[in-house]
C-alpha cells in the first residue's frame, strides 16, 4: 500500500491508537453537545489512553473532569481533537503550541 492514498489514513489511525492521551476541545455538558460525544466514543470503544475533556463549561461528563483551557492541563498531550467555532481555533492551536506538547 506504501505510495497510496490509504498510508496517510492508515498513519492517522496509528496515531490514535498510539497516542497516550486525547485532549477533545469543545466539551461541554449540554445533551447535544459533539465533544461530549468524541469523549463517549473514545471511552466506549476502548480507546487504551487517557481522554481529556476540554471546554468553557465546568463539570464532568462520563466521570471525566472537564478542564477550562489547554493550559490547566498538568500534563503533556498527544493528540488534540478541537470541536469549537471556527474563529475559536487559532487560539487553541496557539494554546496547545505554548504548551510545548507531543501534539500530532
Amino acid at each position: 500500500m506504501r505510495g497510496t492514498k490509504g498510508d496517510g489514513r492508515l498513519r492517522s489511525v496509528v496515531y490514535i491508537l498510539l497516542s497516550k492521551n486525547i485532549a477533545v476541545v469543545g466539551v461541554s455538558p449540554a445533551k447535544n453537545n459533539l465533544g461530549k460525544n468524541i469523549v463517549l466514543n473514545c471511552l466506549y470503544f476502548g480507546y487504551p489512553g487517557e481522554v481529556i475533556p476540554v471546554g468553557l463549561s465546568k463539570g464532568v461528563v462520563f466521570g471525566q473532569r472537564i478542564h477550562e483551557n489547554l493550559e490547566s492541563v498538568d500534563r503533556d498531550i498527544d493528540l488534540a481533537v478541537i470541536l469549537t467555532p471556527a474563529k475559536t481555533i487559532p487560539g487553541s492551536l496557539n494554546s496547545a503550541a505554548a504548551k510545548e506538547s507531543n501534539m500530532r
